[in-house]
């Protein structure tokens, strides 16, 4: 789903101001499977045209910055992109009529078919650096797959995407991943959320964690940090968590070093009927530390989370 995020800006980069044609942002090929999970599938590079629109349009051709503004919209095949503003960021010459600044309203543009890529028609040699989306940020794409942030800077030349700002990332499944911020490396095909992070699979499954990776090529999510996996009133601690998007497997790989405190710890609840129900409240006031279980996993069958400890891998 942060892929949409990286579409969505690399579509924006496609239309600077009146001229620049398409960046040349390194996408998967075409006939690559769209990845599945919390951070869910983007649309595939396209030839569609790109549709860019705003109230409002100021180039400063001497500051190579133009600045959208104003509902702010962005639309290319079946992704779009919403904000306040976005700001593009450019080398070369954007102005035809040279100066400093100049203002259009209205403004809708798309690529000259005959432009190569990255630079802009009438040998102008325009080539976009960055892209900024500021405020209310909202990328949406198939299958309703969504990224919300307060902000998202593409950086053509570092090959990255970055979001910020109370990120909120949502995909077909109504999984949900939260975090301070979001990262995709187009190079490596990873997405990397950090702060706060939050997955929640929508099935009474949720894991929090300080960061957590996401290989696109994979399919797996590694989440570190103090992780804490819950089900219910069932908990899982630990340090290291790895989850097969692929399988819906999930293990963790901590150390097993009671000196360094490593160790996984689980609380498994009674069901709650009867006497297990009263036994499962007495049970939540004592103190988590003295009911959780210490171990490398093994009794993890017993969880509705499927767990597979280091030692049976």
């Amino acid at each position: 789903m942060a892929r949409v995020l990286a579409l969505g800006l690399a579509a924006a980069a496609w239309l600077a101001t009146p001229g620049p044609a398409a960046a040349q942002a390194p996408t998967p090929e075409a006939t690559m499977e769209a990845p599945k999970g919390a951070f869910g599938a983007f649309g595939q590079s396209s030839d569609e045209p790109i549709d860019i629109n705003s109230q409002k349009l100021t180039i400063y051709d001497d500051k190579k910055q133009a600045v959208f503004t104003g509902k702010v919209n962005a639309v290319q095949g079946k992704t779009s992109l919403r904000s306040d503003q976005l700001d593009v960021f450019y080398k070369g010459s954007a102005n035809p009529m040279g100066g400093g600044a100049a203002e259009q309203t209205e403004v809708a543009e798309t690529p000259a078919d005959d432009a190569p890529a990255g630079e802009a028609p009438g040998g102008l040699g325009t080539q976009i650096t960055k892209i900024e989306a500021k405020g209310n940020v909202h990328i949406t794409g198939e299958k309703n797959q969504s990224t919300t942030c307060k902000w998202a800077t593409y950086d053509v030349a570092a090959k990255t995407v970055t979001a910020g700002g109370g990120v909120t990332i949502r995909d077909e499944n109504k999984q949900t991943t939260k975090s301070d911020t979001a990262v995709y490396d187009m190079e490596k095909d990873t997405v990397t959320v950090r702060g706060n992070v939050t997955i929640n699979s929508g099935k009474d499954q949720t894991a929090t964690s300080d960061w957590a990776i996401y290989n696109v090529a994979t399919e797996l999510v590694t989440v570190g940090g103090n992780v804490v996996l819950t089900q219910g009133k069932n908990v899982l601690k630990g340090s290291k968590l790895v989850i097969n998007m692929k399988t819906g497997e999930s293990r963790f790989e901590n150390p097993g070093d009671s000196a360094a405190n490593n160790r996984i710890r689980a609380l498994f609840m009674p069901q709650e009927d009867g006497k297990g129900k009263k036994a499962g409240a007495a049970g939540s006031k004592q103190k988590g530390a003295a009911r959780a279980s210490q171990s490398n996993g093994n009794e993890a069958e017993t969880a509705p989370i499927q767990l597979v400890p280091d030692s049976q891998r």
